[in-house]
């Protein structure tokens, strides 16, 4: 009895390893060297929206459809549009993109991770991090 309690305990254990999903990389805009050198200096302003798919301001679009005065990018817009830094001035960037249909399924999971440097340090003195707020919508 205690063997057959010991296989179906190793079944049940490795059905749930090998039913666990992993994580697949679908967007990252940037490098991941703990530099913001590629992206431009923030222009020090709110930008509305939908804000375009060819300057810098607050809003970057990744390749797909989306609707009027932006319409349809063939590819991710230059990555210097990305403003480099939030500010109190220029609190905040937004990142537009699509999710293909096998992605954005009832069941899907998503994980966002994003790369803060230097997190508001030269707003408090370097004495602790800022917070930020992100939203998904």
């Amino acid at each position: 009895m205690d063997s057959l309690m010991k296989s179906i305990g190793y079944l049940l254990f490795a059905g749930i390893i090998s039913a666990r999903a992993e994580f697949s990389s679908i967007i990252q805009i940037g490098i991941n060297n703990n530099s913001s050198s590629e992206f431009s200096r923030e222009n020090g302003v709110e930008d509305s929206s939908p804000g375009a798919a060819t300057v810098l301001d607050d809003h970057y679009y990744l390749a797909g459809t989306y609707p009027a005065p932006i319409g349809t990018l063939a590819k991710d817009e230059d990555v210097t549009n990305f403003e480099r830094s939030l500010t109190s001035s220029d609190p905040r960037n937004v990142i537009h993109f699509n999710l293909a249909s096998s992605q954005a399924t009832s069941t899907g999971l998503m994980r966002i991770e994003l790369n803060f440097l230097w997190s508001g340090t030269s707003m408090n003195e370097g004495q602790n991090p800022a917070e930020h707020s992100v939203s998904i919508s």
